[in-house]
Protein backbone atom coordinates (compact mmCIF):
# COMPACT_ATOMS: atom_id res chain seq x y z
CA UNK A 1 0.00 0.00 0.00
CA UNK A 2 3.56 2.46 0.70
CA UNK A 3 3.75 3.17 -3.32
CA UNK A 4 7.03 5.36 -1.52
CA UNK A 5 8.88 1.99 -1.48
CA UNK A 6 10.62 0.65 -3.31
CA UNK A 7 8.81 -2.90 -4.80
CA UNK A 8 11.06 -5.84 -5.08
CA UNK A 9 9.55 -8.10 -7.69
CA UNK A 10 8.61 -11.35 -6.63
CA UNK A 11 5.14 -10.23 -8.69
CA UNK A 12 2.26 -9.80 -6.35
CA UNK A 13 -0.28 -12.21 -6.52
CA UNK A 14 -2.76 -9.33 -5.23
CA UNK A 15 -3.80 -8.25 -8.49
CA UNK A 16 -3.23 -11.43 -10.09
CA UNK A 17 -5.74 -13.77 -8.47
CA UNK A 18 -9.27 -11.00 -8.63
CA UNK A 19 -8.50 -11.14 -12.15
CA UNK A 20 -8.53 -15.28 -12.20
CA UNK A 21 -11.64 -15.13 -10.59
CA UNK A 22 -13.47 -12.56 -12.16
CA UNK A 23 -13.44 -14.33 -15.41
CA UNK A 24 -15.53 -17.22 -15.05
CA UNK A 25 -18.30 -14.80 -13.35
CA UNK A 26 -18.30 -12.22 -16.12
CA UNK A 27 -19.24 -12.99 -19.94
CA UNK A 28 -16.26 -11.22 -21.33
CA UNK A 29 -17.21 -9.55 -24.64
CA UNK A 30 -14.03 -9.45 -26.18
CA UNK A 31 -12.75 -5.92 -27.44
CA UNK A 32 -12.32 -4.93 -30.94
CA UNK A 33 -9.55 -2.04 -29.36
CA UNK A 34 -6.41 -4.36 -30.22
CA UNK A 35 -5.60 -6.49 -32.33
CA UNK A 36 -6.32 -9.88 -31.92
CA UNK A 37 -3.25 -12.31 -29.81
CA UNK A 38 -1.56 -14.95 -30.25
CA UNK A 39 -3.35 -16.74 -27.27
CA UNK A 40 -5.96 -19.35 -26.83
CA UNK A 41 -8.43 -18.46 -24.16
CA UNK A 42 -7.40 -19.94 -20.58
CA UNK A 43 -10.24 -22.48 -20.17
CA UNK A 44 -12.26 -22.40 -16.87
CA UNK A 45 -10.31 -26.19 -15.12
CA UNK A 46 -6.84 -24.13 -16.11
CA UNK A 47 -8.19 -20.93 -13.78
CA UNK A 48 -9.20 -23.22 -11.15
CA UNK A 49 -5.80 -25.18 -11.56
CA UNK A 50 -4.16 -22.02 -11.31
CA UNK A 51 -6.46 -21.12 -7.63
CA UNK A 52 -5.47 -24.50 -6.56
CA UNK A 53 -1.81 -23.89 -6.83
CA UNK A 54 -1.76 -20.41 -5.58
CA UNK A 55 -3.82 -21.47 -2.41
CA UNK A 56 -1.16 -24.22 -1.83
CA UNK A 57 1.29 -21.62 -2.11
CA UNK A 58 -0.71 -19.54 0.58
CA UNK A 59 -0.68 -22.40 2.70
CA UNK A 60 3.35 -22.99 2.48
CA UNK A 61 3.51 -19.48 3.25
CA UNK A 62 1.14 -18.83 6.04
CA UNK A 63 3.57 -17.53 8.24
CA UNK A 64 5.43 -15.22 5.82
CA UNK A 65 2.06 -13.56 3.95
CA UNK A 66 2.84 -9.53 4.22
CA UNK A 67 0.78 -6.96 4.24
CA UNK A 68 1.53 -5.30 1.48
CA UNK A 69 -0.75 -8.38 -0.32
CA UNK A 70 -3.41 -7.46 2.32
CA UNK A 71 -6.04 -5.79 0.38
CA UNK A 72 -7.29 -8.92 -1.18
CA UNK A 73 -8.17 -11.37 1.60
CA UNK A 74 -12.00 -11.02 3.00
CA UNK A 75 -14.02 -14.72 3.37
CA UNK A 76 -17.52 -14.41 5.18
CA UNK A 77 -19.43 -17.42 6.29
CA UNK A 78 -22.24 -17.27 7.99
CA UNK A 79 -20.89 -17.29 11.25
CA UNK A 80 -17.28 -15.77 10.84
CA UNK A 81 -15.46 -13.13 9.04
CA UNK A 82 -11.55 -14.09 8.49
CA UNK A 83 -9.39 -11.38 7.75
CA UNK A 84 -6.37 -11.74 6.22
CA UNK A 85 -3.20 -10.30 4.55
CA UNK A 86 -3.29 -11.73 1.08
CA UNK A 87 -5.11 -11.54 -2.10
CA UNK A 88 -7.22 -14.49 -1.60
CA UNK A 89 -9.59 -11.60 -0.19
CA UNK A 90 -11.52 -12.26 -3.54
CA UNK A 91 -12.81 -15.78 -2.86
CA UNK A 92 -16.24 -14.21 -2.14
CA UNK A 93 -16.03 -14.09 -6.28
CA UNK A 94 -16.07 -17.88 -5.94
CA UNK A 95 -19.54 -18.10 -3.94
CA UNK A 96 -20.95 -15.60 -6.55
CA UNK A 97 -20.16 -18.08 -9.36
CA UNK A 98 -21.61 -20.77 -7.29
CA UNK A 99 -24.66 -19.10 -6.66
CA UNK A 100 -24.79 -18.20 -10.80
CA UNK A 101 -24.48 -21.68 -11.26
CA UNK A 102 -27.43 -22.67 -8.84
CA UNK A 103 -29.56 -20.27 -10.45
CA UNK A 104 -29.01 -21.33 -13.60
CA UNK A 105 -26.64 -18.59 -15.31
CA UNK A 106 -23.45 -20.58 -15.24
CA UNK A 107 -21.79 -21.94 -18.51
CA UNK A 108 -19.61 -24.43 -15.64
CA UNK A 109 -20.32 -28.00 -15.61
CA UNK A 110 -21.26 -29.54 -11.94
CA UNK A 111 -17.92 -31.37 -11.63
CA UNK A 112 -16.53 -27.82 -12.00
CA UNK A 113 -18.82 -26.26 -9.64
CA UNK A 114 -17.81 -29.17 -7.13
CA UNK A 115 -14.32 -28.58 -7.65
CA UNK A 116 -15.20 -25.16 -6.86
CA UNK A 117 -16.55 -25.43 -3.64
CA UNK A 118 -13.59 -27.41 -2.59
CA UNK A 119 -11.28 -24.23 -3.48
CA UNK A 120 -13.64 -22.22 -1.64
CA UNK A 121 -13.61 -24.64 1.66
CA UNK A 122 -9.61 -24.82 1.27
CA UNK A 123 -9.32 -20.73 0.93
CA UNK A 124 -11.29 -20.65 4.39
CA UNK A 125 -9.54 -23.06 6.18
CA UNK A 126 -6.33 -21.46 4.71
CA UNK A 127 -8.04 -17.76 5.71
CA UNK A 128 -8.13 -18.30 9.21
CA UNK A 129 -4.65 -20.26 9.78
CA UNK A 130 -2.90 -17.10 8.09
CA UNK A 131 -5.46 -15.06 10.63
CA UNK A 132 -3.87 -16.71 13.43
CA UNK A 133 -0.44 -17.17 12.46
CA UNK A 134 0.72 -13.41 11.12
CA UNK A 135 -2.18 -11.93 11.66
CA UNK A 136 -3.92 -10.05 14.95
CA UNK A 137 -1.19 -9.09 16.87
CA UNK A 138 1.12 -7.27 14.04
CA UNK A 139 1.16 -3.42 14.05
CA UNK A 140 0.49 -3.93 10.64
CA UNK A 141 -2.87 -5.96 11.07
CA UNK A 142 -3.92 -2.70 14.03
CA UNK A 143 -3.00 0.03 11.10
CA UNK A 144 -5.24 -1.57 8.01
CA UNK A 145 -7.97 -3.36 10.63
CA UNK A 146 -9.98 -0.52 9.42
CA UNK A 147 -10.46 -1.12 6.11
CA UNK A 148 -9.77 -4.86 6.34
CA UNK A 149 -13.13 -5.29 8.37
CA UNK A 150 -15.14 -3.11 5.56
CA UNK A 151 -16.65 -4.29 2.83
CA UNK A 152 -15.98 -3.33 -0.60
CA UNK A 153 -18.23 -3.56 -3.47
CA UNK A 154 -17.27 -5.41 -7.17
CA UNK A 155 -18.89 -4.49 -10.18
CA UNK A 156 -22.02 -6.31 -11.30
CA UNK A 157 -21.91 -6.01 -14.46
CA UNK A 158 -18.75 -4.60 -17.14
CA UNK A 159 -18.77 -1.41 -18.33
CA UNK A 160 -16.54 -0.47 -21.56
CA UNK A 161 -14.48 2.41 -21.77
CA UNK A 162 -15.13 5.34 -24.40
CA UNK A 163 -11.39 5.30 -24.80
CA UNK A 164 -11.21 9.19 -25.89
CA UNK A 165 -8.21 11.08 -25.26
CA UNK A 166 -9.47 14.26 -23.97
CA UNK A 167 -9.40 14.34 -20.29
CA UNK A 168 -11.37 16.60 -17.88
CA UNK A 169 -10.01 20.67 -17.44
CA UNK A 170 -7.76 20.14 -14.53
CA UNK A 171 -5.24 17.71 -16.63
CA UNK A 172 -1.95 18.26 -15.69
CA UNK A 173 -2.29 21.54 -13.86
CA UNK A 174 -1.64 19.76 -10.60
CA UNK A 175 1.57 20.58 -8.30
CA UNK A 176 1.34 17.73 -5.60
CA UNK A 177 3.40 14.94 -5.62
CA UNK A 178 0.96 12.15 -5.07
CA UNK A 179 3.17 9.86 -4.28
CA UNK A 180 4.21 11.53 -0.97
CA UNK A 181 0.86 11.96 -0.09
CA UNK A 182 -0.83 9.13 -1.09
CA UNK A 183 -0.93 6.60 2.05
CA UNK A 184 -2.07 10.26 4.24
CA UNK A 185 -4.73 10.25 1.76
CA UNK A 186 -6.06 6.60 2.64
CA UNK A 187 -6.10 7.09 5.95
CA UNK A 188 -8.25 10.28 6.01
CA UNK A 189 -11.10 8.74 2.94
CA UNK A 190 -11.44 5.94 5.77
CA UNK A 191 -10.88 7.86 8.89
CA UNK A 192 -7.73 6.10 10.53
CA UNK A 193 -3.98 6.32 10.79
CA UNK A 194 -2.91 8.54 13.96
CA UNK A 195 -5.10 11.56 13.33
CA UNK A 196 -8.78 9.65 13.35
CA UNK A 197 -10.44 12.43 11.13
CA UNK A 198 -14.02 12.07 10.36
CA UNK A 199 -14.26 9.37 7.60
CA UNK A 200 -14.74 10.83 3.77
CA UNK A 201 -12.58 13.55 4.81
CA UNK A 202 -10.64 14.36 1.49
CA UNK A 203 -8.66 17.57 2.02
CA UNK A 204 -7.46 19.96 -1.04
CA UNK A 205 -4.12 18.78 -1.74
CA UNK A 206 -5.56 15.29 -1.85
CA UNK A 207 -8.24 15.90 -4.10
CA UNK A 208 -5.28 17.95 -6.93
CA UNK A 209 -3.36 15.23 -6.47
CA UNK A 210 -6.28 12.54 -7.33
CA UNK A 211 -7.72 14.74 -10.04
CA UNK A 212 -4.39 15.01 -11.83
CA UNK A 213 -4.77 13.48 -15.41
CA UNK A 214 -1.23 13.65 -16.18
CA UNK A 215 0.55 10.83 -13.80
CA UNK A 216 1.64 7.75 -14.85
CA UNK A 217 2.50 3.92 -13.75
CA UNK A 218 1.98 3.34 -10.54
CA UNK A 219 0.88 6.75 -9.83
CA UNK A 220 -2.19 6.46 -11.53
CA UNK A 221 -3.55 2.73 -10.44
CA UNK A 222 -2.80 4.33 -6.91
CA UNK A 223 -5.81 7.33 -7.71
CA UNK A 224 -7.77 5.01 -8.76
CA UNK A 225 -7.63 2.86 -5.71
CA UNK A 226 -8.01 5.87 -3.57
CA UNK A 227 -11.47 6.43 -5.09
CA UNK A 228 -12.46 2.96 -4.88
CA UNK A 229 -11.44 2.87 -0.67
CA UNK A 230 -13.97 6.17 -0.71
CA UNK A 231 -16.66 4.17 -2.88
CA UNK A 232 -15.57 1.51 -0.01
CA UNK A 233 -16.50 3.70 2.84
CA UNK A 234 -19.07 5.18 1.32
CA UNK A 235 -17.85 8.51 0.16
CA UNK A 236 -19.04 8.44 -3.47
CA UNK A 237 -21.29 11.71 -2.70
CA UNK A 238 -19.17 13.64 -1.35
CA UNK A 239 -16.86 13.08 -4.24
CA UNK A 240 -19.22 13.80 -6.83
CA UNK A 241 -19.58 17.14 -5.16
CA UNK A 242 -16.17 17.29 -5.16
CA UNK A 243 -16.12 16.53 -8.85
CA UNK A 244 -18.95 18.38 -10.11
CA UNK A 245 -16.94 20.36 -12.44
CA UNK A 246 -15.09 17.31 -13.63
CA UNK A 247 -18.70 15.48 -14.69
CA UNK A 248 -18.65 13.18 -11.61
CA UNK A 249 -16.65 10.89 -9.95
CA UNK A 250 -17.45 8.41 -12.39
CA UNK A 251 -16.24 10.46 -15.69
CA UNK A 252 -12.94 10.66 -13.14
CA UNK A 253 -12.79 7.07 -12.90
CA UNK A 254 -13.50 6.79 -16.76
CA UNK A 255 -10.78 9.32 -17.02
CA UNK A 256 -8.00 7.51 -15.23
CA UNK A 257 -8.94 4.32 -16.27
CA UNK A 258 -8.49 5.54 -20.24
CA UNK A 259 -4.81 6.36 -19.61
CA UNK A 260 -3.93 3.61 -18.00
CA UNK A 261 -5.43 1.57 -20.94
CA UNK A 262 -3.23 3.27 -23.65
CA UNK A 263 -0.19 3.23 -21.08
CA UNK A 264 -0.95 -0.20 -21.43
CA UNK A 265 -1.47 -1.50 -24.55
CA UNK A 266 2.04 1.06 -25.88
CA UNK A 267 4.15 -1.17 -22.85
CA UNK A 268 2.36 -4.31 -24.53
CA UNK A 269 2.89 -3.42 -27.85
CA UNK A 270 6.73 -3.40 -26.66
CA UNK A 271 6.98 -5.98 -24.28
CA UNK A 272 7.05 -6.50 -20.77
CA UNK A 273 10.57 -7.22 -20.69
CA UNK A 274 10.75 -6.38 -16.75
CA UNK A 275 9.72 -7.78 -13.92
CA UNK A 276 8.37 -4.32 -13.14
CA UNK A 277 6.58 -3.66 -16.03
CA UNK A 278 5.08 -7.03 -15.28
CA UNK A 279 3.99 -6.23 -11.88
CA UNK A 280 2.17 -2.99 -13.29
CA UNK A 281 0.14 -5.04 -16.04
CA UNK A 282 -1.03 -7.21 -13.14
CA UNK A 283 -2.09 -4.45 -10.78
CA UNK A 284 -3.68 -2.22 -13.79
CA UNK A 285 -5.61 -5.17 -15.01
CA UNK A 286 -6.76 -5.84 -11.57
CA UNK A 287 -7.16 -1.74 -10.61
CA UNK A 288 -9.78 -0.92 -13.61
CA UNK A 289 -10.73 -4.64 -14.51
CA UNK A 290 -11.20 -6.13 -11.13
CA UNK A 291 -12.60 -3.32 -9.22
CA UNK A 292 -13.17 -0.71 -12.08
CA UNK A 293 -15.28 -3.17 -14.20
CA UNK A 294 -14.08 -1.62 -17.68
CA UNK A 295 -14.18 -5.03 -20.13
CA UNK A 296 -11.08 -4.00 -21.83
CA UNK A 297 -8.85 -4.64 -19.15
CA UNK A 298 -10.42 -8.28 -18.73
CA UNK A 299 -9.58 -9.49 -22.19
CA UNK A 300 -9.10 -13.67 -21.40
CA UNK A 301 -5.83 -13.32 -23.71
CA UNK A 302 -4.15 -11.61 -20.79
CA UNK A 303 -4.68 -14.25 -18.54
CA UNK A 304 -3.46 -16.34 -20.87
CA UNK A 305 0.01 -14.51 -21.21
CA UNK A 306 0.15 -14.17 -16.85
CA UNK A 307 -0.14 -17.80 -16.42
CA UNK A 308 2.74 -17.99 -18.29
CA UNK A 309 4.88 -16.29 -15.95
CA UNK A 310 3.64 -18.78 -13.02
CA UNK A 311 6.88 -20.31 -10.93
CA UNK A 312 6.45 -24.25 -10.52
CA UNK A 313 5.39 -23.05 -7.04
CA UNK A 314 2.40 -21.56 -8.27
CA UNK A 315 3.81 -17.79 -7.74
CA UNK A 316 5.07 -15.50 -9.92
CA UNK A 317 8.58 -14.16 -10.24
CA UNK A 318 9.90 -11.76 -13.04
CA UNK A 319 9.46 -13.59 -16.59
CA UNK A 320 12.14 -13.46 -19.31
CA UNK A 321 10.68 -15.72 -21.73
CA UNK A 322 8.60 -14.92 -25.02
CA UNK A 323 5.40 -14.56 -23.70
CA UNK A 324 5.74 -10.97 -22.55
CA UNK A 325 3.23 -9.27 -25.62
CA UNK A 326 0.19 -10.23 -27.16
CA UNK A 327 2.51 -11.08 -30.21
CA UNK A 328 5.32 -12.52 -28.60
CA UNK A 329 7.11 -13.12 -32.20
CA UNK A 330 5.93 -9.87 -33.04
CA UNK A 331 7.22 -8.50 -30.10
CA UNK A 332 9.94 -5.34 -30.40
CA UNK A 333 13.43 -6.57 -28.96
Amino acid sequence: MDIKKKRTFKISLVSFTPLLLALPIFSVAVSNTITSSSYSPPTYNQMMHALENLLQYYERNAEHIIVDAYYGLKVTTANDTFIVYSSIRHVALIQQTIHSYENGKSKLEEKQIDRLKQIYQDALRISKRIEETSGRNSSAYMKHSKMLHTSFPFPERLAKLELVKDTPNNSGNSSIDFIKISDQCLWDMMGGGLRHPPVCTINDSCWRGLTDFSTEGYIITHQFLLIFVGEQFNCTEKMNQLSQNLGGIEKVKQALCTRIYYQMTKALEKGLVTGKMQDLFIEQIYICGGTGGYQQFLRPEFLSMILKWRTKDGCFSPYHGQYISLHPKLARK
